[in-house]
This record gives C-alpha cells, sequence and structure tokens, in this order.
C-alpha cells in the first residue's frame, strides 16, 4: 500500500519541496477520477496539513488518500466471515483488527467457496507466515491473500509458460496482425513504422507488409492502397521488427508478405531483409527437414518470410530474376493516383473482398518473381486452393499456407469442415478480414480457431471486443504469442507421418475422436472497481460515470459468423472512477445467489472467453475505459481480484475489478 500511496503522491506536480499544494491536490483527484468539492477537499486539506498548513508531505497525503484506498467490499467480506454475519458495521480498518478470523473458518473459505486445491492451500499460509494450527488471520493476512497475483482470476498457473513447446510449429495458434502498418482505418489513416513495434511488444509473431516500388531507383515502400496513408520505409519497418522480435516473445516472428514489387523491386527487397536481420533471419531449411514440418522449438529466434515461393520449397538462387513466368500485368502506378473517399472504398471493398489470395488479392501476381526473393520463402509458401478435399490428396503441403478471406473461411466451415481441420492439422492457413471491412473493424478469432486456423489476422489498431478476447486468449502461456490447440483438433497427423513425400500420401488423416466435454455453465457477479482511467488516459476532463458489460463468447456451430455471445450489463455509476461499487457484500452473498447466471453451454472452456467491459457513459459517445479477457479454462472461482487493460490491451498495472465467478457442470 505504501509504494501505491507512493505512485499516487508522484503522479502529481510536486513543488522543489517535493510537497502538494492544494490546487495540486485537486487536480491529482480529478485525474485519479475521485469526485470531491473544492471546500470539503479544503476541509480534509487543513485538518492533515500539520507541517505548514498550505502544503502536504507524502505522510499526510496518505492520511487523506487512505479512505479512498479502502477496499470496502473485501472488508465486509471478511467482516460477515469473522462474526458469522453477526456484526455489519466497522469504523476503519484498525476496527477490524478486533474480529480475527479462525483458522477453521478461513481454511473452508478457501477449499469450498474459493475452490483452492491442497498446495494451493499450503503455498497460501506460507505466503502469510502461517500454519493451520494457528488459531486465526487478521483482516491484512486477508488482504495479502486477495492482493497476491498468484490468486486473481486469471490462473497464473495457465498464464505462466505452460505448454510443450517442441511439436510441430502448425500445430498451435498464432497471434496475427493485419495491416499491422495502419494506425486507423483503411481508407483514411496514416502509416507507422512504430505500429510494428507496438504489436510485436503485445505478443504478435505474425505481422504483415504491404510492399510496393515507387522510384524507379529507390527501396520499396510500405503501404496501403486504394488510400491515402502514407508511405513508409520497407527498411525502417525491418529496423524495428528486428529491435522488437523478440523482447516478448522468443518464438519466430513470420513477415507476411504482400508483394506488389517488380523483380528488380523484391531484389531489393531481399537484400534488405538479409542484410537488415542478418542471422536472424531464416535463409535454409533446418537440416534434415526438407519433407516435414520443424518443431516450434527449433526455430527460436527467426524470422520467417512468409510469401510467393517457387515450385521447389527450397530455392537456392543467388539473385536471377524472374523464375515466375506469369505474364506480367500492367504496373500497379495507377493505383496510386488520387481518389475521392467513395472511390477508395469502392476500389477497396471490389479488390480485396473475398479472394483466396496471398494477402488482400491478386495484385502480387501482376510482376514475375525473382528466385532470390523466392529463395527466402523457406516453410511459409503461399498456396492457393479451390478443392481441399484434392489438396489434401498431395504427397507433402506442409511448408505452404493458404491465405483465404473471413467469407470464404465461413463458406469452408459449413461445407467441408472436417476436411478444413485435416488441412489444418497437415498444414497452415491464415484468415484475413474482408476487404468489405472498411472501417478496419476486427473479426472473431474463436470462429477460426474451432477448425484449427493457426493465424486469424486482426486490425490492432481497432480497439474492440474482438482484439481484446485475442489479446486476453494469447496471455497465456506467457504471452509468447504461440498457444498449443486444443487436443481434439490435433488429429493423428504427426512429424513422423511425413518423413518422406511418399510414406506421407500413405498415411490417412483423421480427426482426434472428439474429446468427451461435459457442458459447463458460469455465473458472474462484479463487485466493485478500482482506479480506472479517463477515456483514451486522458488526464484532465470530468471524472468519469462507469457502466459495464460482460460478455461470454463461444464457438458455435450454430451461429452463421460461428460464434455464440451472451452479454449482461450493470448500472452506471455517477463520477466516481476511483473505487465505484455494483454489489453491497453488507445485503448480498454472491456466492449464495449470484448476480448473473449464463445460460450459455459451454462444450469448448478452451476456446471460450469471458470478457469484462467498463465503459464511460456520455451524452456523445460511450467510451472504453479498461478490459480483461479471459478464457473460461483459465478461470480461477470465487471471490478474485482481475488485473485490467487500456483500450489498447496495454496493462493498467493498479486498476482493478472484485469479482465473484463460479463454473459449474451444466445440469
Amino acid at each position: 500500500m505504501d509504494d501505491e500511496i507512493s505512485n499516487l503522491f508522484h503522479l502529481a506536480t510536486l513543488d522543489e519541496e517535493n510537497e502538494l499544494e492544494f490546487n495540486s491536490l485537486l487536480h491529482l483527484m480529478k485525474k485519479l477520477n475521485i469526485f470531491i468539492t473544492r471546500t470539503n477537499l479544503q476541509q480534509e486539506f487543513k485538518k492533515v496539513a500539520k507541517s505548514n498548513g498550505i502544503k502536504l508531505t507524502q505522510n499526510e497525503f496518505k492520511n487523506i488518500m487512505i479512505k479512498y484506498q479502502r477496499r470496502k467490499a473485501l472488508e465486509n467480506l471478511y467482516l460477515d466471515l469473522a462474526t458469522n454475519g453477526q456484526h455489519h458495521t466497522h469504523r476503519d480498518v484498525e476496527d477490524l483488527q478486533k474480529y480475527p478470523l479462525e483458522m477453521p473458518i478461513f481454511l473452508t473459505f478457501l477449499t469450498q467457496i474459493q475452490k483452492e486445491n491442497q498446495n494451493s492451500v499450503a503455498n497460501i499460509l506460507s505466503l502469510l507466515g502461517k500454519s493451520i494450527n494457528d488459531p486465526s488471520v487478521s483482516y491484512l493476512d486477508f488482504l495479502a491473500y486477495f492482493h497476491n497475483k498468484q490468486h486473481f482470476l486469471y490462473d497464473p498457473d495457465k498464464k505462466a509458460a505452460c505448454m510443450e513447446m517442441n511439436k510441430p510449429w502448425n500445430l498451435y495458434f498464432i497471434n496475427t496482425s493485419h495491416n499491422t502498418y495502419l494506425e486507423g482505418a483503411q481508407t483514411n489513416s496514416s502509416s507507422s513504422i512504430k505500429a510494428y513495434e507496438q504489436a510485436l511488444l503485445l505478443g504478435c509473431r505474425c505481422v504483415e507488409i504491404d510492399c510496393w516500388d515507387v522510384e524507379a531507383n529507390g527501396e520499396p515502400m510500405v503501404f496501403h492502397a486504394h488510400s491515402i496513408s502514407k508511405k513508409i520505409s520497407l527498411r525502417g519497418v525491418v529496423e524495428a521488427i528486428k529491435k522488437t522480435a523478440f523482447v516478448t516473445s522468443p518464438f519466430p516472428v513470420i513477415l507476411s508478405l504482400e508483394l506488389h514489387c517488380s523483380p528488380k523491386g523484391q531484389e531489393k527487397m531481399a537484400a534488405i531483409f538479409v542484410e537488415v536481420l542478418g542471422d536472424l533471419l531464416l535463409q535454409k531449411p533446418l537440416p534434415n527437414q526438407q519433407n516435414q514440418i520443424p518443431n516450434l522449438s527449433d526455430l527460436q529466434y527467426k524470422v520467417i518470410i512468409k510469401g510467393r515461393g517457387n515450385d521447389t520449397y527450397f530455392g537456392d538462387a543467388k539473385g536471377k530474376p524472374g523464375a515466375d513466368k506469369r505474364k506480367k500485368k500492367p504496373s500497379s502506378a495507377g493505383l496510386l493516383e488520387k481518389k475521392t473517399t467513395k472511390e477508395i472504398e469502392e476500389s477497396i471493398a471490389k479488390d480485396t473482398g473475398d479472394n483466396d489470395s496471398e494477402g488482400s488479392n491478386e495484385e502480387d501476381l501482376k510482376h514475375e518473381l525473382s528466385d532470390y526473393f523466392a529463395s527466402l520463402v523457406i516453410y511459409q509458401k503461399h498456396s492457393h486452393c479451390k478443392n481441399l478435399s484434392e489438396k489434401l490428396k498431395e504427397p507433402f503441403i506442409g511448408h505452404e499456407v493458404i491465405n483465404i478471406s473471413e467469407t470464404k473461411a465461413k463458406k469452408w466451415m459449413k461445407e467441408c469442415r472436417d476436411d478444413f481441420i485435416l488441412y489444418n492439422q497437415k498444414s497452415f492457413t491464415r484468415v484475413h478480414p474482408s476487404g468489405k471491412r472498411i472501417d478496419s473493424s476486427n473479426i472473431c478469432t474463436l470462429s477460426y480457431w474451432q477448425v484449427g486456423c493457426q493465424m486469424v489476422a486482426l486490425n490492432y489498431q481497432t480497439d474492440d471486443i474482438n482484439l481484446h478476447n485475442n489479446a486476453g486468449f494469447f496471455m497465456q502461456n506467457n504471452n509468447f504469442g504461440y498457444v498449443l490447440k486444443p487436443q481434439r483438433l490435433l488429429g493423428t497427423f504427426a512429424k513422423s507421418n511425413a518423413t518422406s513425400p511418399q510414406k506421407a500420401a500413405g498415411t490417412p488423416l483423421s480427426i482426434f475422436p472428439p474429446m468427451v466435454v461435459k457442458p459447463k455453465h458460469i455465473t458472474v457477479s462484479v463487485i466493485s472497481a478500482y482506479r480506472l482511467p479517463k477515456y483514451h488516459g486522458d488526464k484532465t476532463g470530468k471524472v468519469v460515470d462507469p457502466y459495464l458489460n460482460v460478455i461470454l463468447s463461444c464457438p458455435s456451430t450454430n451461429q452463421p459468423n460461428g460464434t455464440s455471445q451472451e452479454v449482461f450489463s450493470g448500472s452506471h455509476i455517477t463520477s466516481n472512477g476511483f473505487n465505484p461499487s455494483w454489489l453491497d457484500l453488507k445485503k448480498h452473498k454472491p456466492h449464495q445467489n449470484p448476480v448473473w447466471v449464463f445460460k450459455t453451454d459451454i462444450t469448448q472452456p478452451d476456446l471460450s472467453i469471458l470478457q469484462f467491459c467498463i465503459v464511460d457513459r456520455d451524452l456523445l459517445v460511450d467510451g472504453l475505459l479498461a478490459a480483461a479477457a479471459i478464457p473460461v479454462d483459465c478461470l480461477k472461482t470465487g471471490y478474485r481480484i482481475v488485473s485490467l487493460v487500456d483500450h489498447k490491451c496495454n496493462p493498467l498495472p493498479w486498476s482493478q475489478l472484485f469479482v465473484y465467478i463460479s463454473v459449474e457442470d451444466a445440469e
């Protein structure tokens, strides 16, 4: 708590003597979303400003803030347990020391309500410096248990590095970005090198680069066609990728290329990749793995090019242009002429709609293919597919990747679902948003993960429910950006099945027998929040009026978009973003009578996500303040604290929710 007081104190504007004047305190209160009138704050200020009457030291500031820092919900929960519901009022934290919580009652609370197992109980007692033979625990012990991150809602064992990382690369979901360079909607936003750094630092492992010739003798540039987005340097992009590629995760980064360059431009691209990335760039296959998919662990600290390649899987050319003899179409220079916004939107919708292609359209087939560039495409060669059942008959496709729009993916899920799952056991799929999403809205990743699609590309610049669900999902396994698929999607295909094309062709693939999962039901009670930010990190303005939505998203074969959602909404709290409360634990016990009972049968808890969204109610537009998204399979149950992130999925170190959760077998 002292660390937090220090953090709050230094958020204020301090004078040369490191003390706090009244006007600075008033400004800090607004910044912290604490509503208090000037007159009332002046009265509190005079009570504690004993050193000189006009300024506050840090200790005096602590005396003001202590009442705002109190976690009244936890105090009430403790008092109810300690007195068996007999005493419901207390003045302050010191008053609670009169009511020790007997050890047998505390242990019952941990095992029956919190569902802590024997090892966890032992760890909790060790944390508190207690044993089962001690007579009781204090409120401060109780508080220490809840504030320890090992006991937050997102199961720390699932957030830690907990998965096998030595399986074939295609057996993992991969955190993937679409149009990574954009800062907003694709028709009218700017491009940014920094966007690549931000995506990689958040855990993204596959970024998209649209490469274009701009000047005859210049280096390739990165930008979005048909739009007014500015051009950024490919070299600058690659330098930013090198800088941040392996800060968050040691596992491979994929550069998904939309290739719009001439053979000469392609050779310049290849030279930039080799020069800037050096040994980080995978330039040849791993030893003795020409006809098998590498294990993920063997690709650590490697950057891998995804793009057009030669028909042979591993090129060995040294700069000869033009191995691909497709007829060259007219230059794309005409795409860059000025257009109206309406013309831009129509062009994007037409050219990037629902084609099965390397990226958005057939643009990158307008030029011949440089052998030198193609030689860098090792394990992620773009491939087209019109018939999945025919594709599955090919001897070995493990070094290929199919890029399809969400529309085609939905079509395959409906018409040839089993083949789609089988294909993803054998190779790679990247699903991208339809070009008709000119606002750069995001697709729902759950829809395509349920059939094993490894890469479901999201617009990281668009802060919506789907982006937050994706971020929450990939927080498991140490935010490495790779999550092992559920067993039911792994199938019988293994690396040993493809040691040679002949053996692979003769080895039948089949879907792993579905795991028998008894449907789950979930109940949620949101009790309170603490230290919510202002909208988009604003430092001034009015104190927020928060309300919340709780959303359960589950994969579904019965819904057109492949996902079902069930939503509950809470009332808004007026002028309190520092410690708003939705549920009074003096009057309501959620472990006996939960507030929200979700009716959805959760049959895939590992791919279902519970999301909390805290929103500021506003006359003009409601704005997202903070959020949390957690796979149902990663939830701890009972009374728990929830860590929150901002609208861009960046952690908010001090912002929290306090909730009660239960997950039970459906009756």
